[in-house]
């Protein structure tokens, strides 16, 4: 299968990630498969996040407090958040994405091989990775090749011109191909 173009997006929490992807392919989200992390609450209390399938919009969640620290709950991600990236990856969707990839679920092997095959799946898959020294999170950027851009680095408005430029040529070279 052709190798499809791999955007990877860091940078600290708060720095505009998700709204870069959103932006991008805010005119084409039915397109677009995969999953979104959003926050939930307890009693209007922060109380984790949770893993959103952006085609059903079904949710589980991936994190909770235990204590004064947040932990991930991994039967979520081997089993939800598996499930969301395989039924994408064999989708009519043209554009994957995984937002967001951190520590929570580091130690969940059937996850992270969903990961592997989504990003080698020939499509067009944005993955928003936290800023943080996790190692699975280094192979993966080593591996996938593709376009990385650190929001903390570049700032949002030249990543944002960076993404538009690589997406822009990435559509033009499908439509010159025919697909």
């Amino acid at each position: 299968m052709a190798r499809g173009k791999i955007f990877m997006i860091t940078g600290k929490p708060g720095s505009g990630k998700t709204t870069l992807w959103q932006r991008l392919w805010a005119e084409e989200m039915e397109k677009t498969a995969g999953y979104i992390t959003v926050p939930y609450e307890t009693d209007g209390i922060f109380a984790g996040y949770k893993m959103q399938d952006i085609t059903t919009g079904e949710s589980r969640i991936i994190s909770r407090r235990d204590g004064e620290r947040f932990v991930g709950v991994e039967e979520t991600f081997e089993g939800f958040g598996a499930g969301i990236l395989r039924r994408a990856a064999v989708s009519e969707k043209e554009i994957l994405i995984l937002d967001e990839l951190g520590r929570f679920e580091k130690n969940c092997s059937v996850f992270l091989k969903a990961v592997q095959e989504t990003v080698f799946c020939g499509k067009t898959v944005c993955l928003i990775l936290k800023k943080e020294p996790v190692p699975y999170l280094e192979r993966l950027k080593e591996t996938a090749g593709g376009c990385l851009i650190d929001i903390d680095e570049t700032g949002r408005e030249k990543a944002w011109e960076i993404l538009t430029e690589q997406y822009s040529h990435d559509r033009i070279a499908k439509d010159i191909r025919g697909k």
